[in-house]
């Protein structure tokens, strides 16, 4: 959770959480006018979901629907301070982020001057680049006598995901995505490695 910062009406946020849903990520603000109106309001992506202006009690629930997914915005007092926990599908956010993780792989790589989100969902082998599905195929990967490669195209460039096996059973397989021939990191590396991909006709600065 983060805290800080304006929602699009101009006033300040209590709370700011980062859902990933399957294939989109949702950002989720909270504003709580905790000093005299007890106003809640939530705000999904920039767009408001929920508007109370009067609550006169100051903590309590809000339980919203993100995605067909069941979430609650806890509020408690702690001393003269509130506290904010959100709850995704009955469970603490990080353990919700978890178990999404199991089943998606992302890469947040730099493309065009222009930070996209890449999400391959592991059981049915589909592309979605910024929340959308894109078009694709497979096929057996050269010279592996396992492995396959997606085939897909984000924006001017090719892109292409090598699953294979990690020779461990524990490891499973090991989902590699290439751009342009380039070997982009997982979202756990994306922030400090994030690769840029430039227009090939255009030449690198």
């Amino acid at each position: 959770m983060a805290t800080g910062g304006k929602t699009p009406s101009g006033q300040e946020v209590v709370a700011r959480w980062e859902v990933p849903t399957g294939a989109k990520l949702r950002v989720v603000e909270f504003e709580h006018g905790s000093k005299v109106s007890g106003k809640r309001v939530i705000w999904v992506d920039g767009r408001c979901l929920l508007r109370r202006e009067f609550n006169f009690n100051l903590t309590g629930n809000e339980v919203f629907s993100l995605d067909g997914v069941k979430c609650k915005i806890q509020i408690g007092a702690q001393g003269w301070d509130y506290t904010y926990t959100l709850l995704v599908n009955g469970k603490p956010l990080k353990k919700f982020v978890t178990s999404v993780k199991k089943g998606i792989r992302t890469w947040l790589p730099w493309v065009d001057g222009e930070r996209k989100r890449i999400v391959l969902e592991i059981g049915k082998m589909q592309v979605h680049v910024d929340g959308r599905k894109v078009e694709g195929f497979g096929e057996f990967a050269e010279g592996e006598e396992d492995g396959t490669t997606t085939h897909f195209r984000i924006g001017k460039h090719n892109g292409r995901i090598l699953t294979e096996s990690s020779g461990d059973r524990l490891k499973g397989l090991i989902h590699s995505l290439y751009i342009e021939d380039k070997l982009i990191p997982l979202e756990e590396e994306g922030e400090k490695l994030a690769l840029k991909v430039q227009d090939p006709r255009t030449p690198e600065s």
